[in-house]
């Protein structure tokens, strides 16, 4: 199984459905949804997450969920997730 770290943008651009995300991007959250990819959340896109909602929803929009995937891992800043080859 194939696995990954998403950062802030292409997460939210995911849970939104933008056209923003590139295809490769939207190829590897459709994997992880099929259960054939991991994605890893690190603790940091969580809090812009949280931020960049909060920021939205004082301008009038927002109403963000996250997708329940049993393979999207929220990640603290104290494991590594990507190492040197």
């Amino acid at each position: 199984m194939n696995e990954y770290v998403t950062d802030t943008h292409a997460l939210l651009w995911h849970i939104l459905s933008s056209s923003k995300l590139s295809p490769a991007a939207t190829l590897i959250f459709k994997q992880t949804d099929e259960n054939e990819a991991r994605i890893y959340i690190p603790t940091i896109v969580l809090v812009e997450t949280v931020y960049l909602i909060e920021k939205a929803s004082q301008v009038g929009w927002a109403s963000v969920y996250l997708p329940t995937n049993p393979l999207l891992f929220v990640v603290g800043n104290d494991k590594p997730v990507a190492h040197p080859t």
